[in-house]
């Protein structure tokens, strides 16, 4: 996590992206498919009940749960097993650009809402240091000095 080197899940989500989703969506609900192996096929009323049981938020929150679990359960394949990729080391090639990623919260105001900035960046095979070096002064300056 947070090499910059793209995950077995990745290469396995780019040749079977629904599979792929459905395995990620059991693991990250484990609780819920322990429960109910068949959670991507329940009612929002049965949804709603077992989120309920497992956190203390309100009704609002609540619909917003069960909305976020039927919308990313909607692009999954449940059927289908992920197909594993070619290579469980992922590689990268002539061209291909290395990314890193790294996400912090920038503005907190207390329990309600966090922001969240996220910078990608991709430069040619070909850039050295000073490329970069600029890059990140003038995010500094864009970004993060006060005028």
């Amino acid at each position: 996590m947070g090499s910059g080197v793209p995950t077995q899940r990745w290469a396995a989500f780019r040749s079977n992206p629904k599979a792929t989703m459905a395995e990620g969506i059991r693991e990250h609900y484990a609780k819920l498919f322990s429960l109910y192996p068949d959670a991507y096929q329940k009612d929002n009323e049965a949804l709603r009940s077992f989120f309920s049981s497992h956190t203390s938020v309100g009704a609002g929150a609540l619909n917003y749960m069960v909305g976020t679990f039927k919308t990313l359960c909607s692009l999954a394949a449940f059927d289908q097993q992920p197909t594993a990729p070619s290579s469980m080391a992922p590689t990268t090639g002539l061209g291909t650009p290395a990314a890193i990623v790294h996400t912090q919260p920038v503005v907190t105001s207390g329990p309600g809402w966090t922001v969240n900035i996220n910078v990608q960046l991709t430069l040619p095979e070909n850039a050295d240091s000073k490329t970069f070096d600029e890059f990140f002064k003038a995010m500094k300056k864009n970004l993060l000095d006060e005028k």
